[in-house]
This record gives C-alpha cells, structure tokens and sequence, in this order.
C-alpha cells in the first residue's frame, strides 16, 4: 500500500536562498511608451517649428468671419487663418487674431 504522508523534520528541510536578479534598466515592456513619447514630441516640435506669426486685425463688422475656416488670402494664395473673433473693447469694431503660415513671414 501506499505509505503514509511523512512529514519533515524542520532541521531536514533546505533553507531557502533567495535568486539574484540581474540588475535590468530597462524593462523590455517600456520601449513601446518610450518610442509613443519621443514621436509625440517630435510632432509637438515639428508643428511648433512650422508655426507662423499670429496677427491681429480690427474691422468695422465681422460679417462674413468664421473662426477656424475663413482663410487670409494675398494675390489668390491662402497665407493664414482666423483663430478667433472678438469685440473690441468699446464695442464699436471687432478684433480678429489670426494665424499666419510661416513662409508669409518672411517679406
């Protein structure tokens, strides 16, 4: 028949020793973040680099001024944006800030 679950005397059992790790900097798991953060920033900076001045305008009316659509043309060539629309303080005109591309800053 079977024998019968002996059970181990303390001083029998091993002691138990705990494994080394090797010393790891980086987890191989962290290289997908790292590769998403360093493409985010590089977008980040590219679109700054490529940024042209903002300009202000005031006009007597806004009519007509969409924010985000309407385009700031020079001799039939879109050159920026309207970003915003705005009262003027006295209420009298309106302030237009708009984005301008970054080749239209240089003459």
């Amino acid at each position: 028949m079977a024998e019968s679950a002996r059970i181990p005397d303390p001083e029998e059992v091993p002691a138990a020793v705990p494994a080394k790790s090797s010393p790891r900097l980086l987890q191989p798991i962290w290289i997908v973040p790292l590769v998403a953060l360093l493409i985010g920033g590089w977008i980040a900076f590219k679109s700054f680099l490529e940024q042209g001045p903002t300009i202000t305008i005031q006009f007597a009316s806004a009519e007509g001024i969409e924010p985000g659509k309407t385009k700031i043309k020079h001799k039939a060539v879109d050159v920026g944006t309207v970003k915003s629309v705005q009262l003027s303080g006295d209420f009298k005109s309106v302030i237009v800030t708009a984005e301008m591309s970054r080749h239209a800053s240089s003459g």
